[in-house]
């Protein structure tokens, strides 16, 4: 309806029309042979669909037993090659068992190829009646649907997945092939981070692609004023609006991708996923990109549904007045990116006026909301800040120890700790540093293990392969130096301020049976954030109460991690093979360069010991 108030109105489908498929049938091999098949030899019949979509015709043959989409574009057995990866993938989250009734249904792929008598392919489908959801009950069963994919599909820490097209253990952004949104094809390599994926693979796609349109059309005055002002997100604002997605929104489920026009119903009321672009990406992606479903009903279902499956998991509502203020910029740089792929494509006035009204919109909120990154700092590892005046602090936190070697605990409370600071207490945290002690301080402590195996050197490669194979790692860093506790925070915060001009706080992070020792080391002037753990409590409350600096000592109350020790650690690496018995206590990074060390490193030297000292 939209695009009828244009002159320029596209023109549908292909002009593939109902001849040509009759002479495909006669002469397409592949095709004759799927149809045959299916129509158990008899003569089939051809019936043209009325809206087939703006790219391909359609034709229901064979006395509705197949659904054939053909286009004569060179790139559409691309297209449907990657469209059948979709729906097969869809297909495997249909129901949680094959006994149960199917919380959706997806077409089952019968056959692709390509065209014998002109350029282009086709795709075979089953054929399913279906119609647009209308009743209340129809809208309920469609976004119990959505939920039932997200929440089946859902990456979880620890938790292998079961399909090919998630990478098991990995949390990652992407999917198996690249696909296609309506001729545009959108890169899925695999990404831990999911501000780099979107910028790189969504973003700068779409901006590259309309500055390739305007190479070869007429009207450019508006279009140059789009790609200016989509560039200038891109650059300066981008990368430190998506970081402010929280960690556990990040993971990445399986995503529809085009939630546009696709949903429907069959006869029995069942909703069908179909014409899908799908992703594994964060599921705030999905419902923010898409404002046509508006339905109440549907979305309170959704809901319902995430959190019977997720237990305290954040909602993600259809109204903005639910969203917070980044969620909502979230949401409008997800939808223009959309919006600027629909310009590449169809080049006409009503995608050129809504892209450059919208571009203009979410510049004007992030302005205000959020600083321009400084030249030089533009691919900082570092969570960029709030804007200078904004009431929100800018902190760094910091956990030092021996961490010989690092393990899961050590990650999950920092984890744990960051979430807490971002959510109850609204600070920006700009970094996660794990500081190992400088190595006299660990010859103190271990009496009986190698210097070569857990020298400063070996602890920071382990600990920059841990955090980089950590879910959460993006933003955590191994800080080397080896310093005091004192003197590492504050050269900390010198750091952010001489070369990114950020003002940071600096906070230890320890555990509950560690509080009195870091409280007594750290001076008054920074902050300590002490994690709960399970069975080491005992008079620490009392401490807390009771010391002077409790003002400044925020306790996270939500962690609930394993209860592991570097220790254990060691004793199961001198045991054996450290891949069977360190599973899941460290990262997988970090392990194989544990198996590394077990090769070459031979306990010759104990630490704190002379080489003509027996060792013990």
């Amino acid at each position: 309806k939209r695009m009828s108030k244009h002159k320029t109105k596209p023109q549908r489908g292909c002009g593939f029309t109902e001849q040509h498929l009759m002479k495909e049938l006669l002469n397409n091999v592949r095709l004759a042979e799927i149809v045959q098949r299916e129509c158990q030899g008899t003569a089939p019949t051809v019936q043209a669909v009325a809206h087939a979509g703006w790219m391909n015709d359609a034709y229901i043959v064979g006395d509705n037993k197949l659904f054939v989409k053909v286009n004569t574009d060179e790139i559409a057995v691309d297209t449907f090659t990657a469209e059948a990866e979709g729906l097969r993938t869809l297909a495997q989250h249909q129901s949680s068992s094959k006994d149960t009734q199917p919380d959706f249904v997806v077409p089952t792929v019968v056959g692709c190829g390509k065209l014998s008598c002109s350029t282009g392919g086709f795709l075979v489908l089953d054929y399913v009646s279906m119609d647009q959801p209308s009743t209340t009950e129809e809208q309920r069963a469609c976004g119990r649907a959505l939920a039932a994919l997200h929440s089946r599909s859902c990456w979880q820490p620890h938790v292998p997945t079961r399909k090919r097209t998630q990478p098991p253990t990995e949390r990652q952004y992407g999917f198996s092939c690249d696909n296609y949104l309506t001729s545009v094809q959108l890169p899925n390599k695999w990404d831990h981070d999911w501000t780099a994926f979107f910028i790189n693979q969504r973003l700068k796609v779409a901006i590259g692609r309309v500055q390739q349109r305007l190479a070869s059309e007429k009207r450019t005055q508006k279009v140059e004023q789009i790609l200016k002002m989509a560039e200038t997100i891109a650059n300066n604002y981008a990368k430190q609006l998506l970081d402010t997605l929280p960690v556990e929104q990040a993971n990445p489920c399986l995503l529809h991708g085009d939630l546009a026009d696709n949903f429907a119903v069959n006869d029995q009321g069942i909703p069908i996923l179909f014409d899908s672009v799908p992703l594994y990406g964060p599921r705030e992606y999905e419902l923010h990109s898409w404002s046509t479903i508006t339905q109440h009903s549907f979305w309170e279902e959704y809901n319902s549904y995430v959190s019977a499956v997720f237990p305290g998991s954040t909602t993600v509502e259809q109204s903005n007045t639910s969203d917070t203020q980044f969620a909502q910029l979230r949401r409008g740089l997800y939808v223009v990116t959309h919006d600027l792929i629909c310009l590449s494509h169809f080049f006409n006035p009503f995608f050129m006026k809504k892209c450059h009204q919208q571009l203009e919109t979410l510049l004007a909120k992030l302005e205000p909301t959020l600083p321009v990154i400084m030249p030089g700092t533009e691919t900082s590892p570092f969570k960029v800040p709030t804007k200078t005046g904004v009431k929100t602090e800018n902190i760094v936190l910091v956990l030092q120890g021996s961490l010989a070697p690092i393990h899961n605990n050590h990650l999950t409370i920092m984890q744990a700790a960051q979430t807490w600071m971002t959510e109850k207490r609204s600070k920006c945290v700009v970094g996660c540093f794990f500081a190992p002690c400088a190595d006299h301080f660990l010859k103190r402590k271990l009496h009986y293990e190698t210097a070569t195996a857990y020298n400063l050197d070996a602890r920071c490669k382990l600990i920059q392969a841990a955090c980089g194979d950590f879910p959460a790692g993006a933003h955590y860093h191994c800080e080397p130096s080896g310093l005091s506790t004192n003197k590492l925070l504050h050269q900390l915060e010198q750091r952010f301020q001489q070369e990114y001009n950020w003002q940071v706080t600096a906070y230890m992070v320890c555990g509950y049976d560690t509080i009195a020792e870091v409280d007594k080391r750290t001076a008054p002037q920074y902050g300590i954030c002490c994690v709960r753990r399970h069975n080491h409590q005992e008079g620490m409350e009392e401490y807390i109460k009771g010391c002077d600096g409790k003002k400044r000592i925020v306790v996270v109350d939500n962690w609930d991690g394993p209860d592991l020790s570097s220790t254990e650690v060691r004793t199961l690496l001198s045991c054996g093979d450290p891949s069977s018995l360190l599973k899941g206590m460290v990262p997988l990074e970090e392990l194989h360069q544990l198996q590394q060390h077990c090769k070459t490193d031979e306990p010759t030297t104990r630490v704190g010991e002379h080489q003509d000292q027996p060792s013990q």
